[in-house]
């Protein structure tokens, strides 16, 4: 569930890359989102990962295909260093 202001955050593990249909995967998360009137699927995945070049879903994306990539940033302040924090939008246009 979002907040008021429509965020969401949760805690999870990078996951790493893995074999599909005779390539590999980059690494990236799943995501379903569901909203008032709208359903999505989508994938997030990691900039700097050398497999998103090859990887065939993403490179299926034939407009906006970097606002799929997200940047891993710095823990905030109070987290463990070692933490990266992911700040990523989904919108659905209709909500």
């Amino acid at each position: 569930m979002t907040n008021r202001e429509g965020r969401f955050r949760f805690t999870t593990i990078k996951p790493g890359p893995y074999p599909f249909d005779g390539g590999t995967r980059a690494p990236h998360l799943h995501f379903q989102v569901t909203g008032r009137a709208e359903a999505r699927v989508t994938q997030m995945f990691f900039a700097g990962e050398g497999l998103n070049g090859q990887d065939q879903v993403l490179q299926c994306v034939p407009r906006r295909r970097e606002s799929m990539v997200a940047d891993l940033l710095p823990a905030p302040p109070g987290e463990d260093p070692a933490t990266r924090l992911v700040q990523w939008d989904i919108v659905l246009r209709r909500g």
